[in-house]
């Protein structure tokens, strides 16, 4: 069995109650008063996968992002981290189907809860955009080209802009390799982390190799191959990932359940 990762625990909790929180706020609904079902009685969530710092120290303020303020500023919770804790949890938004810019806005939004560097939040949204666009039938770089945009319109948007631009310009040169993906940082920090996981999904078309290449460096491999997985997972479903390495995921019911949840709220009536 291949064992999830802090990324993909993340993953899920942004889409079990991310998307849904923002985009219907019920102000009927209850306090939440403890677990009710769900993720919460999946014994095997209940173990410590290393969490980043600006994760724990985030969740643990309880801070609720405000939908309205523009971007651009420090946020409040950790306004000078941009570690890679946001960005490997925001895809998620991008299935929403509210499009790229909406998409955009929450996952940054939420992505303050953690990480209050406009790096940091700004490439949670970039991934959410990259994602959104997939979905509505845009080829990866046509995706990122569109979101490189969607950036531009921002304050701040300078260093997640620039790792974008350098992942598109390496995957133009042909002949990927581990050496190159190398020059995009160790994936660290939260544009690091995008630039690998976009260079990978542009530079190999076959799904697996795309993986293997987003994993084979000497940083941060499993939050890289996780933003990686996002793309060709968005552009595929489940059906275009390796069958082999599917079948072995821990949770796999579970994960594949709220998914299918998620597409259906989501699904236009």
């Amino acid at each position: 069995m291949s064992t999830l990762r802090v990324d993909t625990l993340l993953r899920l909790a942004a889409a079990r109650t991310g998307p849904r929180f923002l985009i219907r706020p019920d102000p009927n609904e209850r306090p939440y008063a403890g677990p009710r079902g769900g993720l919460v009685t999946e014994r095997w969530l209940y173990s410590r996968r290393a969490p980043g710092n600006a994760c724990l120290s985030g969740l643990g303020q309880d801070f609720v992002p405000d939908p309205q303020p523009e971007l651009g500023r420090p946020g409040p919770v950790n306004p000078d981290s941009k570690g890679f804790g946001a960005v490997m949890r925001s895809a998620p938004f991008g299935l929403t189907r509210t499009g790229a810019e909406t998409a955009f806005g929450m996952a940054a939004r939420c992505a303050q809860m953690t990480h209050g560097h406009p790096t940091g939040y700004y490439a949670a949204g970039a991934l959410a955009a990259v994602v959104a666009h997939i979905i509505a039938r845009d080829s990866v770089e046509g995706a990122v080209l569109r979101t490189l945009r969607l950036l531009d319109r921002h304050p701040g948007h300078e260093e997640t802009t620039a790792a974008l631009e350098q992942a598109l310009d390496l995957a133009a040169q042909g002949s990927p390799a581990p050496e190159k993906l190398e020059r995009l940082g160790g994936g660290w920090i939260a544009e690091e982390a995008l630039a690998i996981g976009v260079y990978s999904a542009l530079a190999v078309p076959r799904v697996a190799d795309a993986l293997l290449l987003s994993v084979n460096h000497s940083g941060d491999s499993d939050s890289t191959g996780s933003i990686c997985g996002n793309i060709p997972g968005a552009r595929h479903g489940d059906h275009g990932l390796p069958h082999a390495w599917v079948r072995q995921v821990e949770g796999r019911v579970r994960i594949a359940a709220l998914a299918d949840d998620l597409a259906a709220e989501c699904v236009p009536d």
